[in-house]
């Protein structure tokens, strides 16, 4: 399990390293996904798996296939359109959903004026 889970995050590195345009550090990705560069580099390792908050940052930035790989039940999400938006978050760029986010958070921001 954990050679799977250390093969597929190896796999989200070098997928998020070429989506950057170059060479990155695995700090750099830990930056991104929010996350303790030594607790990543335990799980790319595979001397580790995330758990608690840490597997939920993971998910939403990297896909829910994760729990899948760690054969655990993904928590259910209440909402059909935010259930269609997380299974589909993955396959958008970078680029596009920092965009979306940009927007929504305008919008929260806007309505709470």
């Amino acid at each position: 399990m954990t050679n799977k889970l250390s093969v597929w995050l190896n796999e989200r590195f070098l997928d998020w390293e070429q989506q950057q345009g170059r060479r990155q550090t695995i700090s750099a990705f830990a930056r991104h996904l929010g996350v303790p560069q030594s607790s990543l580099s335990s799980w790319m390792a595979g001397a580790y798996v995330p758990s608690g908050e840490n597997l939920l940052v993971i998910a939403s930035k990297l896909g829910a296939e994760i729990y899948e790989i760690l054969g655990l039940s993904q928590p259910p999400i209440p909402d059909r359109e935010l259930a269609y938006i997380a299974s589909v978050w993955n396959k958008l760029h970078q680029k596009d959903r920092d965009e979306l986010l940009a927007s929504i958070r305008a919008k929260v921001e806007n309505q709470l004026q």
